[in-house]
């Protein structure tokens, strides 16, 4: 299990780097003083990203006990259910902090919002990392299953 894990991690950070690399060779990279301003999206991007990676990683070692046919699908609708989980718990949390900055419920505007403007990119992105990603994490499932299965018999 805890392979499992590290196997999942390090396909998401893979998937992390490339796509700032991406972002590094067209000039997209945010600069200091939007990371400052939008502080409480960026944080709570990276504290989601292992969270969501340890429930995406429960529920593929799940998957792997009770049957492990079609791992590439199921890999790559895993990676992509992480970064559409990653915009919505940033407009989740950004619609808290309205919230409580406001003095009036702006948790479903901030959804909205997030939907309507960025669901697109993350669903592309993430459909990108999923199909590029999800072969390589379905080749390693594989190996990680092979073995479990060659210990117990």
């Amino acid at each position: 299990m805890k392979e499992i894990y590290k196997t999942v991690f390090k396909h998401y950070l893979i998937g992390l780097v490339v796509i700032l690399i991406g972002f590094w060779s067209i000039g997209e990279l945010p600069s200091w003083y939007t990371i400052e301003r939008d502080w409480v999206q960026w944080l709570t991007a990276i504290l989601s990203i292992p969270i969501i990676g340890l429930l995406i990683s429960f529920r593929i070692d799940k998957k792997l006990k009770k049957d492990s046919k079609n791992i590439y699908l199921f890999s790559v609708l895993m990676i992509f259910l992480t970064w559409i989980l990653v915009l919505y718990s940033k407009a989740l949390i950004i619609g808290i902090v309205e919230s409580f900055e406001f003095g009036r419920e702006r948790i479903l505007e901030s959804i909205a919002g997030f939907t309507i403007y960025q669901l697109w990119i993350y669903g592309g992105l993430g459909i990108l990392h999923g199909l590029l990603g999800g072969v390589l994490l379905a080749k390693e499932l594989k190996k990680i299953n092979i073995k479990t299965v060659h210990n117990k018999k």
